[in-house]
């Protein structure tokens, strides 16, 4: 296994028969999950050090594929349908690489990026730290697997070794039996807000991607009294930069609290560097060191 490496025979080995997966009402355990990526390793298994394309397919299938292709020793390209296939020359990529994937292009034309696992890794055992998710059962995402939000909740959940649950319906949420915090955007929050019932309601919701408003917040909090709710703010490049807890109002034009290990520098014309160990490793042909 290379260095820094995902490796999730090691997380089987220490929570075999704990469910690892859930979608709807089917349960899959660790060692499951495992037997189903060593199937599938033979698909993957003719080359290495090659960028596979990854589309957005069911939960299971997706993560099945992602994993084994980590295993197989090739790198995973994570793109949604929307991608456009271009010619791309795909040099200069680190040993430690742990997958690609297509930025959203909403601060500028769509580039592709790519993260090693030590950047993520100590990225969740920070937010362990910080708010206690080896608390909860599971880690739930209303995000596509394709996106950052979805990816990055998916991998901190089997890394804590906890269930995954793959929200893709709304209707889903009643049937939540597991203690769980929510990984989610506004939007979608407040667009299915009467879906989450207080019976079923989270420990934490985590919003990335926006913001809510005081009134939004206060509609939250009457719908889930109980719910504590984060803002983080960071980017598919960054990852965490700061966060906030919301339940009693926020301060206006304020991002909160810097997470640990985060420096920012102001520098002339108002540019922030950002510089921390949740850095993604650089731009598709134009390496950027970890920080």
């Amino acid at each position: 296994m290379e260095k820094n490496k995902f490796n999730f025979s090691k997380l089987t080995a220490l929570f075999t028969d704990y469910p690892a997966l859930k979608i709807d009402e089917t349960s899959y355990s660790y060692q499951q999950i495992n037997d189903l990526i060593q199937k599938k390793l033979t698909d993957y298994s003719h080359s290495s050090k090659t960028v596979i394309t990854l589309i957005n397919d069911s939960p299971l299938n997706f993560i099945i594929d992602f994993l084994a292709i980590i295993e197989s020793g090739n790198y995973p390209l994570v793109v949604d349908k929307s991608f456009k296939k271009k010619s791309f020359e795909f040099e200069l990529i680190p040993e430690d690489t742990l997958f690609l994937a297509s930025t959203s292009g909403t601060t500028g034309r769509p580039k592709i990026y790519y993260r090693n696992w030590e950047s993520w890794k100590i990225g969740f055992e920070v937010c362990d730290d910080l708010f206690h998710l080896s608390n909860s059962q599971a880690l739930a995402t209303t995000s596509p697997l394709t996106t950052s939000l979805g990816l990055h909740t998916l991998m901190c959940a089997l890394y804590l070794g906890k269930t995954f649950l793959a929200i893709t319906n709304p209707s889903q949420f009643i049937n939540i039996k597991e203690s769980y915090v929510l990984f989610t955007v506004p939007t979608y929050l407040l667009n299915n807000l009467n879906e989450l019932f207080a019976l079923t309601s989270p420990e934490i919701i985590f919003l990335g991607g926006g913001t809510l408003s005081p009134e939004a917040i206060n509609k939250v909090r009457k719908k889930l009294p109980q719910t504590q709710m984060i803002e983080f703010y960071g980017s598919s490049e960054t990852s965490f930069i700061s966060w906030q807890a919301v339940n009693e109002g926020k301060k206006t034009s304020s991002v909160g609290k810097l997470f640990p290990h985060v420096e920012l520098t102001l520098g002339p014309k108002y540019r922030l560097t950002v510089k921390s160990p949740y850095l993604f490793s650089g731009y598709l042909n134009q390496p950027y060191p970890q920080s």
